[in-house]
């Protein structure tokens, strides 16, 4: 049920998810969001998401009130899992990843080549 799984969110300990792009549009939740919540976010400054979780590029939720309605991990408890493994591919996805790891969000990044040389790029 949907109560037992939220009450779990809290006893992750390994978290394994993607990392979506919103420009260039490269997203699972973007692509799935109404057309309202979809301007609201852009509106917002949204460039990134990961576990539904909608980022600015300073790595700030865009609308937590999206983030409550959706069927999702929280923001806080996200930020309570200890390890976290994000997979992102494509050097169009810089801004993305620079986005969640500005809170911390990410431990560990699997990706290819084109995004890795990207984001060393972007750190020099």
């Amino acid at each position: 049920d949907i109560r037992g799984a939220f009450e779990l969110f809290a006893s992750v300990t390994t978290a394994v998810t993607s990392v979506g792009s919103w420009n260039p549009a490269s997203s699972q939740v973007r692509d799935v969001m109404p057309p309202a919540d979809l301007r609201r976010a852009e509106e917002l400054g949204c460039v990134a998401d990961i576990s539904g979780i909608l980022m600015r590029a300073d790595g700030e939720p865009v609308d937590p009130e999206f983030q409550e309605r959706c069927v999702s991990i929280s923001l806080a408890d996200f930020q309570a899992v200890p390890r976290v493994i994000a997979v992102a591919g494509g050097a169009e996805k810089v801004t993305a990843i620079k986005a969640v790891t500005c809170q911390d969000l990410v431990t560990e990044l699997v990706t290819d080549h084109h995004l890795a040389k990207a984001l060393l790029g972007a750190a020099q």
